[in-house]
């Protein structure tokens, strides 16, 4: 079937470059196809720019004189017979070599063995992501659908091509969860089964734990995160963490207020950019566990250093943030208690303080104490005689302390306060 018009759905810039690709691999005459997930899309009329390619051929290979005749960035990974390329910094194109993969015991990562597109294309997870469109140019445009994609595509299908799918990869539990949310659709009842046996057989314990929270971290950065946490804890997916934890209303309205909140900071123009959302969702999910639980789960997931600190910060935090409350701390004390905290923290203590004291100080601290600066500098002491490096931070310290408790303060104000306090 000819699907020139979907690859035309793509940004002019990623079609220029699939062109590019599609030449070069009929220099070496290779068969070269946009593979997985984009096609999907391009079918379902949504954006994706994660490219995938698949070439029948060396994908390591293939990549090195095409990075070098390009001055692209190439990463390779060996065992799996792929590599990323990425162009001018913006775009970022994964290739692999069409493989079979066997999996030696259940849940263990594959054993890779060189193949033709019908393997390659028989080795994934739903037959929604089993598709491919060419790119050589004697068959440019040319969709591959020998497992009937878009048919469940039409019928808005979830179906694996075997009964063992999730056995072999446990992660397929989650993806199957995640896409069906997505994208509305329903998982096929020749599917069912398998997937409901794979969760009741803790399918998942085959896989690190950390490789596991990978995936569910993607349903963590869901829009519709809620819907896919129903439906885990509907087929009792979400016990991977722990028997204890369990999706309950308060979390769910919990997670809502973490929308809601969001669409503030929008509204008064705190900066979001960095704000690792899915981090905030984990901690409300372990919220009620003991400090010990949480540790433990931590450790299990391997999260980041990083990570892992804010979680058990926030924890251990809890107590010192509850007693925040305007009539009986000023503003300098609720600052020298929130200016530490990442912003995951402080979006954290927002949802769990709703309605109650703290959340006027965290809300206050957002907009109005964190922005306080001085203009007095160091050297500006230094030029009044105080020359000690420990003294001069701690009077700055000091100082702004002063000026977040006092509002607004020209420089001259600054240094007729520091006057009145003694310090020159």
């Amino acid at each position: 079937m000819m699907t020139g018009s979907l690859l035309d759905r793509l940004p002019q810039e990623i079609l220029r470059l699939l062109r590019l690709i599609g030449s070069y691999a009929d220099q070496r005459r290779v068969s070269c196809y946009l593979i997985g997930g984009v096609v999907r899309d391009l079918l379902l009329g949504r954006d994706n720019l994660d490219i995938d390619i698949v070439v029948e051929s060396d994908a390591v290979e293939f990549c090195k004189p095409l990075a070098q005749r390009y001055q692209t960035a190439l990463t390779v990974y060996p065992r799996f017979k792929t590599a990323t390329l990425t162009w001018d910094h913006r775009f970022v194109v994964d290739f692999s070599s069409t493989r079979k993969e066997a999996y030696p015991t259940p849940g263990a990562l594959p054993v890779v063995v060189e193949g033709t597109l019908k393997d390659d294309i028989f080795r994934r997870d739903f037959t929604i992501n089993a598709m491919a469109i060419s790119l050589n140019q004697d068959n440019y445009g040319t969709l591959v659908d020998m497992c009937r994609g878009q048919d469940d595509i039409r019928s808005r299908t979830i179906r694996v091509f075997h009964a063992k799918s999730f056995e072999d990869d446990p992660t397929r539990i989650l993806r199957a969860i995640r896409f069906q949310e997505r994208y509305q659709f329903q998982i096929a009842e020749e599917t069912r089964e398998p997937l409901r046996q794979a969760v009741e057989g803790k399918f998942w314990q085959y896989v690190s734990a950390g490789r596991y929270f990978e995936e569910f971290k993607k349903i963590l950065k869901e829009p519709n995160v809620l819907c896919c946490l129903d439906r885990l804890q509907d087929v009792g997916g979400l016990s991977f963490f722990s028997k204890e934890i369990v999706w309950t209303p308060a979390k769910k309205d919990h997670f809502k207020r973490v929308q809601t909140i969001l669409l503030w900071m929008q509204e008064q123009g705190i900066d979001r950019t960095a704000l690792a959302v899915w981090l905030v969702y984990l901690m409300i999910l372990i919220s009620d566990q003991p400090i010990e639980k949480v540790q433990d789960i931590v450790n299990r997931l391997s999260l980041s250093r990083h990570d892992s600190r804010k979680i058990i910060s926030c924890k251990l935090e809890q107590e010192i943030v509850k007693r925040l409350d305007m009539n009986c701390v000023k503003p300098s004390q609720v600052y020298n208690v929130l200016k530490s905290m990442s912003a995951e923290e402080i979006l954290f203590f927002l949802v769990k303080t709703h309605g109650q004291p703290p959340e006027m100080c965290i809300q206050n601290f957002l907009t109005q104490y964190r922005n306080v600066h001085l203009c007095t500098r160091g050297e500006d002491l230094m030029r009044l005689g105080i020359c000690d490096g420990k003294r001069i931070g701690a009077t700055l310290q000091i100082l702004l302390e002063r000026k977040i408790d006092a509002g607004a303060m020209t420089k001259e104000q600054e240094l007729s306060l520091l006057q009145e306090m003694d310090f020159i």
